[in-house]
């Protein structure tokens, strides 16, 4: 049996190896070097129960196409809500954030991922630029979504609407490069600030820790 002295040694031994791990994350990862502090802190749109975690991306980004099967298979908090916002570059980039809107108006996105396919993979389609080439290529195979459909809804409202606001996010949180994410408003990181795809996700989940201290 033990007794008082040794369970109490055992509570400290226990609560110094517990600090002890945090400081070592804490020393992993810096501000200015794996993630950046935004000033002043950006609003949230995701409710105060919420921990917001964006990712500005591009279909045409390359890295961005290596991140996607992290962050698929990130096993995402409950309190943590991940919002994909695609950046506005240039005409082209708009063309593309159109399409990921149209996927979420027509609540197909599911084919996201099949869209960063067909340009980044092994039968790459690089010609995916135009409206009209990209309705064709979602009315090629059993997508549900006809040519019609697609143009209906790339020229829609809605989709003009959230694309604007998403230009708007980009200036905003003075984004330069994709991919790049923002945990609740108040950090930046990316995988080239972190040095590798691994490491970014440790310091995604880091900075969400970081976040629910403030709560």
């Amino acid at each position: 049996m033990f007794g008082r002295t040794t369970i109490i040694q055992a509570a400290v031994a226990a609560a110094l190896f517990v600090l002890s791990g945090q400081a070592v994350v804490a020393e992993q990862f810096a501000e200015g070097s794996d993630y950046t502090m935004i000033s002043p802190r950006m609003q949230t749109e995701v409710g105060e129960d919420k921990i917001e975690v964006i990712e500005f991306f591009w279909y045409g980004c390359p890295h961005c196409y290596t991140v996607e099967p992290y962050i698929e298979g990130w096993d995402i908090p409950e309190d943590v809500e991940l919002v994909r916002i695609p950046a506005t570059f240039s005409e082209r980039w708009v063309i593309h954030a159109k399409v990921y809107y149209v996927l979420e108006s027509l609540d197909r996105l599911d084919l996201h991922e099949v869209f960063f396919n067909a340009i980044h993979g092994e039968q790459s389609r690089r010609d995916l630029v135009t409206e009209d080439k990209i309705a064709e290529f979602f009315a090629s195979f059993d997508s549900g979504i006809s040519k019609e459909q697609f143009i209906k809804a790339y020229n829609s409202f809605v989709v003009h609407t959230k694309t604007q606001k998403a230009d708007r996010l980009v200036n905003e949180y003075a984004i330069k490069s994709v991919p790049t994410f923002a945990v609740n408003g108040r950090y930046i990181t990316s995988p080239s600030m972190v040095g590798s795809l691994p490491g970014l996700m440790d310091v995604l989940d880091y900075l969400i820790s970081l976040e629910r201290e403030q709560s």
